[in-house]
């Protein structure tokens, strides 16, 4: 799995992911959207009691994250897109994805020129940008 600085990890973290530092610090976010930060054999914290991620940033500032992806399928991924206009990701593999930002055209020919099918499509992990 990709190691991500805690600044790209923080832009590419949706509402459902979560990410573990090396010393295995697990960052999320709570029902309201605030980034909640709790240690490895935790339970996540239902909601942000105190302000835990800024006051630790200093020392998680330089880490390398890897995030868990809550992953959706086809079907749930159009529907994101074509009734709430989110950007949906659809993800080939682990260096190869495509972002189908709603009402951008195009998207198809480079899937085509990469030789990605329909079928593939239908039964792949997609996420939903938040």
């Amino acid at each position: 799995m990709k190691k991500l600085t805690t600044g790209q990890m923080i832009d590419c973290l949706g509402l459902n992911d979560t990410a573990v530092n090396q010393d295995g610090y697990i960052v999320g976010y709570d029902h309201k959207g605030n980034l909640l930060l709790w240690s490895k054999g935790e339970e996540k914290p239902n909601n942000k009691e105190s302000n835990e991620f800024n006051a630790y940033f200093p020392w998680i500032k330089e880490d390398l994250w890897e995030v868990n992806y809550c992953f959706v399928g086809y079907e749930e991924a159009m529907e994101a897109h074509a009734k709430e206009k989110k950007t949906i990701i659809y993800v080939h593999d682990e260096e190869t994805r495509y972002k189908f930002v709603h009402g951008e055209y195009g998207h198809f020919q480079k899937l085509a020129n990469d030789g990605i099918g329909l079928s593939e499509l239908i039964t792949g992990k997609w996420i939903i940008e938040q």
